[in-house]
């Protein structure tokens, strides 16, 4: 069947093309328009919408979609409502037409009576979008904001059509408009979500113009300095910002280009400078999300600058402005929480630090925006530190990946370089030395010798992975290099006792002893003026290594001190929830204990260290307490020889999964098995293995991988 017309059967004073029929079997002229309105409307739509379109009663076109799928329905049968999928017989008709064509006067008019009904409907932006692109001219403002809003809502989906769309608002609007601001704005997202970092830079750059809102030109130059950041090109943001600040007379405007200003100079390391910022912020601005960003980054310069004086009252305050602050207050601001997060993790507050990175990433304008990856991936970089220092070995693990993921995204080097130190970090505490190694090279390849906020956390970082690969030598050379000498000047002060109890550890397994006890002292007096629990165990952490290895000396301390510090330490990780600095010093204390001859006391810590080593994912320690504990001769549950059989491939699978630390809901859905069923092979494999429990299950599938 084919879209032919006689040049008779054309309706005067309509614009569609007449021709000779090459069938005898012709549409008529209402059926014509249907299938123009048809390839206007898209595929599937509604006969409502088709109706709008080709300018025709709802009746009439029903009686148009009925002869282009050739039926017609009796006389006597009521006619149904033709639903969005019941207009697709019509569009195989138009597939294989090749009849007369509309004029563009025609298209254009379809276009706009779509729009209007749809409109008129309540259709999403989205729907409508399409019909204005093709119909709306200049002037046309209420097209605009609808093609705006459109393009807004379509970044995450499709960011080229809302690059398009957004560029079509911009050009139907008047310079100068407000909405042609909002326009460049949506559109450098879209661009930027492209990859075309640098467009969406130099298109931002043209609304930064005196006749401009000035609050849209605020906007705009945060965005641009963000940018600049991203690149590396801190300086170039330092600027913008001063600049734009010096033509800025609102009191909250000027609070939020402080801010940004606080955030530049944090990244350039310059610590005082962006305390200064950050106070100015603090004082101008009425709004609590930028108060909370503010007092986050008074919490985190003063670590760096020695004014401790204040940094709980600031955090806690950050805290509670933070969470009391509505999603739509924090929409769009992602950064900002994120950096109270930073300031919690850095003084050792990590669940503090988990729920407002969490919340970073949740932030509705953060995750449908993909221009928004770099906020993003700085939440997801502090969330995997976070969980890794809480023990979640695992959720850290995804979540560095999600973070590495994003940091490419954002084309920044120096991103990628840190996601990836992250990377290195967590697979050497969970036992993937080739994960480790190779991730540990992708960073270095990426680093470059800026001494930036990024830059400098990336040596941190990778300097932290370096003992986890077993070169003591390496680690403490890299330790020294990323703190910038003995002193640490390039570390907060908050994180001098974990470090110099790092560099006290790596001098120990160098058997430098002397250099160790410096460094153990040190960790000692870092302490002093150091009120933050979580960083001060990490001096009797340190002190108690030491004293552990002096304990051959018959002049040296008890190996019973060394004990005694170590546990003091783990009560203290234990009190703040870090479960991996509570186990290591378990393990310290369960060594001492044997050396001391308390054997039972020594077993239990050491138990209590394998377990929570297992729970928290990191393989090698775990090992390495159960060898202390084989060590010492405790009874390890074996499995059963002879007697009942070996578990079946199905209980296998499933106890293997329990040794990965999922739990039987989960295991039932990975398996797809009930939960009933996945009790029963749980149970099965118990009573075959001779164990009474989860955990040593774990220990009996661990020893038979250890004996091959």
């Amino acid at each position: 069947m084919r879209l032919v017309l006689s040049a008779d059967r054309t309706p005067k004073g309509n614009s569609m093309t007449a021709a000779e029929p090459e069938t005898a079997d012709a549409f008529s002229p209402a059926a014509t328009r249907v299938a123009w309105a048809v390839q206007i409307a898209g595929n599937p739509s509604s006969a409502e919408l088709i109706a709008a379109a080709a300018g025709l009663s709802l009746g009439e076109a029903l009686d148009g979609l009925d002869e282009l799928a050739g039926r017609t329905p009796p006389d006597d049968q009521p006619r149904r409502d033709l639903g969005e999928g019941s207009v697709r017989p019509a569009h195989l008709v138009l597939a294989r037409a090749d009849g007369p064509s509309p004029e563009p006067a025609w298209i254009r008019a379809a276009h706009v009576r779509a729009a209007a009904h749809l409109n008129a409907v309540g259709a999403p932006f989205q729907e409508q979008a399409p019909h204005l692109m093709e119909s709306a001219v200049p002037g046309d403002n209420a097209a605009a904001r609808v093609l705006i809003e459109a393009a807004d809502a379509e970044l995450a989906a499709s960011p080229n059509r809302a690059e398009a769309w957004a560029a079509r608002a911009a050009a139907l609007l008047p310079h100068g408009d407000p909405a042609a601001l909002r326009a460049t704005s949506v559109r450098a997202a879209a661009l930027a979500a492209l990859g075309r970092a640098a467009e969406a830079r130099e298109l931002l750059a043209t609304t930064l113009t005196p006749r401009s809102d000035e609050t849209d030109r605020v906007a705009a130059a945060v965005e641009c300095a963000r940018h600049d950041r991203l690149q590396g090109r801190r300086l170039d943001a330092s600027h913008l910002l001063t600049t734009e600040l010096g033509r800025t007379d609102r009191t909250e405007n000027r609070a939020v280009l402080e801010l940004e200003l606080a955030k530049t100079r944090l990244g350039e390391r310059d610590f005082a400078e962006a305390g200064r910022w950050a106070f100015r912020a603090l004082a101008d601005s009425a709004d609590r999300v930028v108060k909370a960003g503010a007092l986050g980054l008074l919490a985190l310069t003063g670590l760096f600058t020695g004014d401790t004086a204040h940094l709980g009252d600031h955090a806690a305050h950050a805290a509670e402005l933070m969470d009391g602050a509505l999603d739509t207050e924090v929409d769009g601001r992602s950064d900002t929480v994120a950096w109270v997060g930073w300031a919690e993790l850095f003084l050792g507050l990590p669940e503090d630090a988990v729920r407002h990175f969490t919340r970073a990433r949740r932030t509705p304008h953060a995750t449908a925006r993909p221009g928004r990856a770099h906020q993003l991936a700085e939440a997801a970089l502090g969330l995997a530190c976070a969980h890794a220092w809480s023990g979640r070995l695992d959720e850290a693990w995804r979540t560095a990946l999600d973070a590495h993921r994003l940091a490419q995204l954002t084309g920044s080097a120096e991103l990628s370089a840190l996601s990836a130190a992250r990377l290195s970090q967590i697979a050497g505490i969970r036992g993937d030395a080739t994960e480790a190694n190779r991730a540990a090279k992708e960073s270095r390849a990426l680093l470059d010798n800026s001494d930036g906020w990024w830059p400098s956390i990336t040596r941190v970082v990778l300097a932290q992975a370096s003992p986890e690969h077993h070169d003591p030598a390496a680690a403490h050379a890299e330790l020294l290099t990323a703190a910038g000498g003995p002193g640490l000047p390039a570390l907060p002060c908050s994180m001098h006792p974990y470090w110099y109890e790092r560099l006290t550890d790596a001098n120990l397994a160098m058997k430098n002893m002397d250099t160790a006890r410096r460094y153990a002292g040190l960790a000692e007096r870092s302490t002093v003026h150091l009120t933050l629990p979580a960083w001060s165990a990490y001096a009797h952490l340190a002190r108690a290594r030491l004293r552990l290895a002096e304990s051959t000396h018959p002049e040296a301390p008890a190996s019973a001190e060394a004990a005694d510090d170590a546990l003091r330490a783990a009560r203290t990780f234990a009190a703040v929830r870090l479960r991996l600095p509570e186990a290591r010093s378990r393990l310290v204390a369960g060594v001492a204990l044997s050396e001391a001859g308390r054997l039972s006391e020594a077993r239990a810590e050491l138990a209590t260290a394998r377990d929570l080593f297992r729970r928290c994912g990191a393989k090698p320690l775990h090992e390495r307490a159960v060898a202390e504990l084989r060590r010492l001769g405790a009874r390890l549950p074996r499995p059963r020889s002879g007697g009942l059989p070996e578990p079946t491939p199905r209980e296998a699978e499933v106890a293997a999964l329990v040794a990965q630390g999922l739990t039987n809901l989960e295991i039932a859905a990975r398996l797809r098995l009930s939960v009933k069923t996945v009790e029963t092979h749980l149970s099965r494999v118990f009573a075959k293995l001779g164990v009474r429990g989860r955990v040593q299950l774990v220990e009996v599938l661990a020893d038979r991988t250890a004996a091959g």
